[in-house]
């Protein structure tokens, strides 16, 4: 029945992408390290990770209330932890690399 298609939907996403939200919370707090303990807007950055860490999680399990029984519904639902764990890992990238290369030259 279609109530058990809603279940299996759901269970399936739990299951497979779920885990994937852990990877996106090690991300956030690894923004820490992209500024010193020094630095005056340090103590703003840990609130920024901390609420972004918050809403990550509150986002990972409220999504499983829109989980369809169609899979293209469920396209962005799946593809949203992906988009953000390559947009922070870029970002890290991206710092990383600019201040490798200063130290160099």
């Amino acid at each position: 029945s279609k109530k058990n298609l809603d279940n299996i939907f759901e269970e399936i996403f739990k299951r497979f992408l779920m885990p994937f939200y852990i990877p996106l919370l090690m991300l956030c707090s690894l923004i820490l390290t992209l500024k010193s303990k020094e630095d005056s807007g340090y103590s703003r950055l840990r609130v920024y990770v901390f609420l972004i860490g918050l809403i990550s999680i509150v986002f990972s399990f409220s999504t499983l209330n829109y989980v369809k029984d169609n899979l293209t519904d469920n396209f962005i639902i799946i593809l949203i932890p992906f988009l953000i764990i390559f947009f922070i890992y870029f970002l890290f990238f991206y710092k990383f690399k600019l201040k490798f290369n200063s130290k160099i030259n």
